[in-house]
């Protein structure tokens, strides 16, 4: 096997590379933070104990609310990623039908391979941003989901 090609730079001086590694160490770091957050929680020793059906009935209640919290949160955080997705492939299947076209009509040789050349150059680059702009999504969507998964007291429970 040949050696890999090299990415042309962006106009921000990273090369696709180098962008694709750091959204990818962007989502680690978010989820590492989480997970170190969750390593935080204090253990359940300490915690007031269950006393009453009262206090059964609100941690229920509370652990009813976060799980359809999380519920709310995940199916949004889906369906942005979902409708930005459906818009690139859109996008991407316009600009390949005007590039087909040009193709189609040009003069020469040379005339093409210019043609191919933008074409791919500008589709890298907006396969680079869109893997960004979904792995910040995707790092939105860990963050926002987590976010109501609290561990209270019993005491503290909301009625």
């Amino acid at each position: 096997m040949g050696p890999r090609p090299v990415l042309t730079r962006a106009g921000d001086g990273t090369t696709g590379h180098r962008r694709h590694h750091e959204s990818a160490e962007i989502l680690l770091a978010t989820v590492a933070s989480l997970l170190h957050e969750s390593a935080s929680v204090p253990p359940l020793e300490g915690m007031a104990m269950i006393k009453s059906l009262a206090d059964l009935q609100r941690l229920g209640k509370h652990n009813g609310e976060a799980a359809l919290q999380v519920i709310a949160e995940w199916n949004r955080g889906w369906q942005g990623i979902a409708a930005e997705t459906i818009d690139f492939a859109s996008r991407s299947l316009e600009d390949g039908a005007a590039t087909l076209e040009k193709l189609f009509s040009a003069k020469s040789i040379e005339h093409a391979l210019e043609i191919q050349s933008g074409f791919a150059k500008r589709a890298c680059d907006a396969y680079l941003h869109q893997f960004s702009k979904i792995g910040g999504m995707y790092a939105e969507l860990v963050r926002e989901t987590y976010r109501p998964i609290v561990w209270a007291p019993v005491g503290s429970t909301r009625q």
